[in-house]
C-alpha cells in the first residue's frame, strides 16, 4: 500500500471532542515512515437526526493536509464497523469537511471515530 507524504491515522473515543498526539507512525515489515500532514488532530462534530449520526464534520484540519483524501470509520465497542464515510477532499487551505455516513447509526453506538487522510 502506498501512502501519501501528508497521511494523518487518528483513531479517537466517541466522546473525545480535540483530537491531538497524531504522529510519524511506521508501516508494514520493512518500517517504512509515514509522515503526518496534521500532529495536533482534528475536531469532530454530529450532525444528527434525532439520535442517528448522519454526517460528521472534521475540523480544524492543517492547511498541509489540503487536496488529501479523508475517509471516515465508526466503530462500536466491539470493534464492529457501523458507519464509513468518504472519500472526501480536504479543502485548499484545511479548515473542515462535511462527510455523509453510510449506514448511518446510532450516536449512543459509537465508540470510536478512525480517520485517515492521504495524499496530496
Amino acid at each position: 500500500m502506498a501512502l501519501g507524504t501528508g497521511t494523518a491515522l487518528l483513531a479517537v473515543a466517541a466522546g473525545a471532542t480535540a483530537l491531538g498526539g497524531a504522529s510519524t507512525a511506521t508501516l508494514g515489515s520493512r518500517g517504512a515512515a509515514i509522515a503526518t500532514c496534521d500532529a495536533d488532530g482534528f475536531t469532530v462534530t454530529h450532525v444528527l437526526s434525532a439520535t442517528t449520526v448522519t454526517d460528521l464534520i472534521i475540523g480544524d484540519i492543517h492547511a498541509d493536509c489540503a487536496s488529501g483524501s479523508l475517509t471516515v470509520t465508526l466503530t462500536d465497542v466491539g470493534g464492529a464497523v457501523i458507519g464509513a464515510g468518504g472519500p472526501s477532499v480536504v479543502p485548499g487551505g484545511g479548515g473542515s469537511v462535511n462527510v455523509p455516513l453510510t449506514p448511518t447509526p446510532d450516536q449512543s453506538d459509537i465508540d470510536q471515530h478512525r480517520m485517515v487522510i492521504v495524499g496530496p
